[in-house]
């Protein structure tokens, strides 16, 4: 094989001869043994004849090749590579083995190695004998450099189990980029805080154009600011080993400076060799969103189904309101006509009708307690929100069956009330529906609470028609009833299930053998049962019943209803040297844009004509001054804009219905508040506003030396 010579050009080298140069330019690997000698020519002998047959037997193909390519010897690896007959080979060139791809870069290598004489190496493309294309890695020296006809000696490693291997590896990270790509979550790896990949639907979600812009940008710029410090605990938790942390909700800045309430899920990982983390982000913005509308929904049905009873509980007080106020006209009246008045009669009917009002009151109270659609979290008790529950629901149980409450007095929980009243008000609903539409003596319902371990634990049971095992799996679904058409809408165990896992609890049903039905609702305990409101709707404050050591002088009722505006300026004006009234926040801003000035402004939320909201925005841009001397009355509806703008405010509000004496106290603790904050009188005991108003200019000039309220 190695041994069989072929012609290149005319010239023929012998094996021995390659070897000898080959190893002395490699290196002898075995030089320093001894080596036996010819005593004729003192050289050594059999050196050639055993690296030729080392060579001829490698594993490895080797060929030496000219300057032109030409092949000038092939091992016996080589020759099965190529598919060459040793024993009757002409010459041939190399690239002739090539596929035309290979070709280029193998002449390439060959300049490279007969220009630099440094080793060189390329992978080609290699068309054996029968057609079949192999890769290998050609590694080539060159030989014979101190002649004019200097060659090569290159070997071939099959290297296509590596290429192959390689291929389906570029292969699977493609189709793996592509997974990844096309998934609808957003995918961030995050390393020290900052994004170092995102794919396609990360970039979409937050308005990035261009898919490298994210990478390099802290994570939290992403986030909003008041969710930074929950993003930051994920941070510090998530780069420690261990499995993905429990979902945590985080509000985005999407397109168009749209928030997006987003579910991150949180796993370690190694990303290019570093410890990184992964983040698995889904929008659950139409969702919650979709979520609350499925409640309001609900809310509705529930609304409708208790309005019938709910109108005749407010008849009944409205009834004798109207009887004994018409008994104190009839009085009044006939005073004015020389009758003598009977002030005792008067005013016993007077308190009569103010026991109607309060009853009144009471009932819209409880109404809007459970029907409330904002999202703030309190401590609450689980005893009292049920209670309101069955004030509301009471005419519906009233001729349905009996109510047993079995109060444990459990700690308090931390939930929102209206959504809880909502889940008990349903499941009260449903047991009074289960039991028929007439009262028998055996209908009953019960409902305890009690404490069991860290959970407080209500069961609303009733003995009704039950419910089939075959449908119990499919209970919490949305929009599945048992109910006939009509009369259920398949949202009341859903929305309940949905608001206490809000609150870490959950509602299942048990059995109980006194029972046809029994719910179990379950929520942790908090540690403390004092009030904690974070955020929604502003808080019916009342003020101290202190009076206010200065008279405040001025004082501006905004009400869009004439009834309720003429009513607050009669009842304020005794406290006030002057009270002026507006019918909208509008009417307001022109008082104010004129320069007029007041102590104290109280305004209502809603009004078609400029909001309260918007009256507020006014002041914080054109009399700041008016700030500290704003408060707020409402009748408890809330618009988006306004449930958001009392958010982000800490505010004083009284809610309607109110009395005279809560409102008396509610002013004066705001008057004796804004004392407290720097008020000062001038000679005549008149406040003196905070800067000065320069009518004629109609400009605001807060460079007054002046202030009041603490404005």
């Amino acid at each position: 094989m190695w041994g069989r010579y072929v012609a290149a050009a005319g010239v023929f080298y012998p094996v021995a001869s390659v070897l000898e140069r080959y190893i002395a330019r490699v290196g002898d690997p075995h030089r320093d043994e001894p080596r036996p000698t010819d005593p004729s020519t003192n050289n050594l002998v059999g050196l050639p004849l055993a690296f030729g047959n080392i060579l001829d037997r490698a594993p490895v193909g080797y060929v030496e090749v000219d300057a032109a390519g030409v092949m000038v010897h092939a091992n016996t690896a080589a020759c099965v590579q190529l598919g060459i007959d040793a024993w009757r080979a002409e010459p041939q060139t190399f690239t002739q083995y090539l596929p035309p791809r290979s070709v280029y870069p193998f002449l390439r290598m060959l300049r490279e190695l007969l220009a630099t004489k440094l080793a060189s190496s390329s992978e080609l493309a290699l068309r054996g004998a029968d057609g079949a294309t192999t890769w290998v890695r050609c590694d080539g020296v060159v030989l014979h450099e101190d002649t004019q006809a200097p060659t090569c000696l290159v070997s071939m490693v099959d290297i296509s189990r590596r290429r192959a291997a390689d291929a389906r590896l570029r292969a699977s990270e493609q189709r793996l980029r592509s997974l990844i790509e096309s998934i609808p979550d957003g995918i961030f790896v995050v390393r020290q805080g900052r994004i170092v990949f995102s794919n396609v639907s990360a970039q979409r979600l937050v308005d990035c154009v261009r898919p490298q812009s994210l990478v390099g940008r802290k994570m939290q710029d992403l986030v909003v600011e008041p969710d930074r410090e929950r993003l930051a605990s994920c941070l510090e938790v998530g780069e420690r080993p261990g499995p993905a942390m429990e979902p945590v909700e985080l509000r985005f800045q999407g397109r168009g400076g749209r928030r997006l309430l987003v579910e991150a899920t949180w796993m370690s990982m190694v990303f290019e060799e570093t410890s990184c983390l992964l983040c698995v982000v889904r929008d659950q913005t139409e969702r919650k969103e979709m979520q609350a509308q499925l409640a309001q929904a609900d809310r509705l049905t529930t609304a409708g189904v208790l309005a019938a009873g709910v109108a005749h509980e407010i008849n009944n007080p409205l009834t004798y309101i109207f009887l004994n106020l018409e008994h104190i006209t009839g009085a009044v009246e006939a005073a004015a006509g020389g009758h003598s008045l009977d002030q005792e009669a008067v005013r016993e009917s007077a308190a009569r009708a103010m026991v109607g009002a309060q009853r009144v009151r009471d009932i819209v109270k409880d109404l809007k307690a459970c029907t409330r659609d904002d999202d703030a979290i309190e401590v609450v008790s689980v005893d009292e929100v049920i209670g309101k529950a069955l004030e509301i629901a009471g005419p519906q149980l009233r001729y349905r069956a009996s109510v047993e409450t079995r109060y444990g007095s459990p700690p308090a929980v931390a939930a929102n009330p209206g959504r809880l009243s909502q889940v008990f008000l349903n499941l009260i609903m449903n047991a009074a529906q289960a039991l028929g539409g007439v009262r028998e003596p055996s209908e009953c319902i019960r409902i305890s609470t009690v404490l069991e371990g860290d959970d407080v634990v209500v069961r609303v049971q009733d003995n009704g028609t039950g419910i089939a095992e075959s449908v119990r799996a499919r209970l919490f679904e949305p929009f599945f009833t048992t109910k006939p058409i009509g009369e259920g809408s398949g949202l009341g165990l859903y929305i309940c299930h949905q608001h206490l896992g809000r609150y870490g609890g959950r509602i299942y049903i048990d059995d109980d053998p006194a029972f046809r039905t029994t719910f179990v609702v379950r929520l942790p305990r908090h540690a403390t049962d004092a009030s904690a409101v974070t955020g929604g709707e502003p808080t019916a404050a009342v003020g101290p019943k202190a009076k206010p050591t200065t008279r405040a002088r001025s004082l501006l009722v905004i009400d869009d209803d004439g009834i309720i505006r003429n009513g607050l300026t009669t009842v304020l004006l005794p406290r006030f040297g002057h009270v002026e009234p507006a019918a909208s926040g509008n009417e307001a801003i022109e008082l104010l844009r004129r320069g007029v000035r007041f102590d104290l402004i109280l305004c209502d939320v809603l009004m078609g004509e400029g909001s309260g909201p918007e009256l507020h925005r006014w002041l914080e841009t054109y009399r700041p001054d008016m700030l500290g001397r704003i408060a707020f009355i409402t009748g408890g509806a809330y618009t988006d804009d306004a449930r958001r703008f009392f958010a982000e405010r800490d505010l004083p509000c009284l809610e309607k219905p109110f009395t005279h004496d809560e409102l008396a106290a509610f002013v004066d603790g705001l008057v004796s508040r804004q004392l407290d904050n720097g008020l000062r009188a001038d000679a005549t005991g008149t406040p003196i506003a905070a800067g000065v108003v320069d009518p004629s200019a109609g400009r605001w000039d807060a460079a007054g030396p002046r202030r009041a309220f603490g404005g």
